[in-house]
């Protein structure tokens, strides 16, 4: 649940800025004037965004590998905790992030687009936020109820394949490939969305 917080975090004020900011400052009307289709314009603020978002949930993967090879046994025994870092959980948890990062940065955007100023960006984008901790929690008190339309959630997705990756264990066959191919197809309908948006005008340039 925190590397996935980690990752929300991590390109969330890139994200608001590059709309919301931007609308704030009056400096997307002249960026528009260049020769760059609405395309070009959405993909480059999701690829920054979504990169520095990558970035947070990396690091938090590498925090975790670092952890575990510090608290020495005994302790996790004595506090009945099972920390493994194995490279290749590690390394499949990092690439379950990409197409999640990407995600978020995208449902960030959605979200800022809407709004006229950075700090009312930063108060609706906080609601996104919440959503992984809500997912945490609905993992650990259902852990023996899994099922399968979970892999079909975005944020839920990850959590549910990277709970077995946290002890060292890999997650049931195709659970990983859902998970991913899941958030990638939300990405790419949401990153339509906003690309629509900026198609329209009325919308973009809305005031008060």
């Amino acid at each position: 649940m925190m590397m996935v917080f980690s990752l929300l975090m991590g390109g969330l004020y890139v994200a608001i800025d590059a709309t919301a900011g931007e609308r704030e400052r009056s400096s997307l009307e002249p960026l528009l004037t260049n020769p760059v289709t609405r395309e070009d314009l959405v993909l480059g603020k999701l690829a920054t965004a979504g990169l520095f978002s990558l970035v947070g949930g990396l690091l938090a993967v590498a925090t975790y590998g670092i952890i575990c090879r510090l608290v020495p046994p005994g302790i996790q025994s004595s506090l009945d905790m099972q920390l493994r870092a194995a490279p290749g959980p590690l390394l499949m948890m990092a690439l379950a992030f990409v197409p999640l990062a990407f995600f978020c940065s995208a449902v960030q955007m959605l979200v800022a687009s809407f709004c006229r100023s950075f700090k009312e960006a930063q108060t609706y984008a906080s609601l996104v936020i919440v959503m992984p901790m809500l997912f945490g929690l609905s993992t650990l008190f259902n852990a023996g109820a899994q099922s399968r339309w979970m892999l079909a959630v975005p944020m839920l997705a990850e959590q549910t394949v990277c709970k077995p990756l946290l002890a060292g264990n890999l997650p049931a066959g195709g659970d990983m490939a859902l998970a991913m191919c899941s958030s990638c197809a939300w990405a790419v309908l949401i990153t339509a969305v906003v690309i629509r948006l900026y198609k329209n005008e009325a919308i973009l340039f809305a005031r008060g």
